[in-house]
């Protein structure tokens, strides 16, 4: 990992994927006497500052996909729930640059939500473990699962590797279906 944030490119640049790190984006994690490291690690780094990185890198960027990838999701039906920093910062620079998708963890469950303010699809991916949580809601779901599985992304191009459009495909794997075939899939 090159840094707390950054960019890499896939697919001779058909496919840009950003990395940030969202712990000091949460006013909580800041703000919070609990947290051991509010006086040096999370305060290091000013997170307006990492949201005008992002958003220059992503008006830079010429990448036909755009992804951005960080541990807490801004929106999700799991123990977490959303996060009011993340709806209010992170979505409008998501939604301002197309991006595709932003995938995270943080939730111990697997979901994929589409909401008609977010243009990007939202993906957790947080079921390694512990996985007894459950749900307590539905808002903004179109697919999800309480138990153990993962997510995959695979990007390929359709027709002319020149002029092709990359198609980015997500694939949801579960215990219960193995890891064979999919348990759901979309694309973007």
């Amino acid at each position: 990992m090159p840094g707390r944030n950054y960019v890499q490119s896939f697919g001779g640049g058909l496919v840009d994927v950003f990395f940030i790190d969202t712990n000091p984006w949460i006013s909580e994690y800041r703000n919070s006497e609990w947290n051991p490291w509010n006086k040096n690690i999370l305060t290091a780094e000013d997170w307006r500052d990492s949201l005008e990185t992002l958003d220059r890198r992503l008006s830079e960027s010429d990448a036909p996909v755009k992804l951005v990838v960080g541990h807490h999701p801004t929106r999700s039906n799991g123990d977490h729930g959303p996060n009011l920093d993340l709806i209010e910062h992170l979505e409008p620079v998501l939604n301002a640059h197309s991006v595709a998708a932003y995938f995270s963890g943080h939730d111990h469950d697997l979901e994929h939500l589409k909401t008609e303010d977010m243009r990007f699809h939202q993906v957790v991916s947080g079921a390694g473990s512990d996985c007894t949580r459950g749900f307590h809601a539905t808002e903004s779901s179109v697919w999800q699962y309480p138990w153990s599985g993962f997510a995959t992304v695979t990007a390929e191009t359709k027709g002319d590797k020149e002029e092709g459009q990359p198609l980015v495909t997500v694939r949801f794997f579960t215990v219960e279906h193995g890891s064979k075939q999919p348990a759901y899939e979309f694309q973007v």
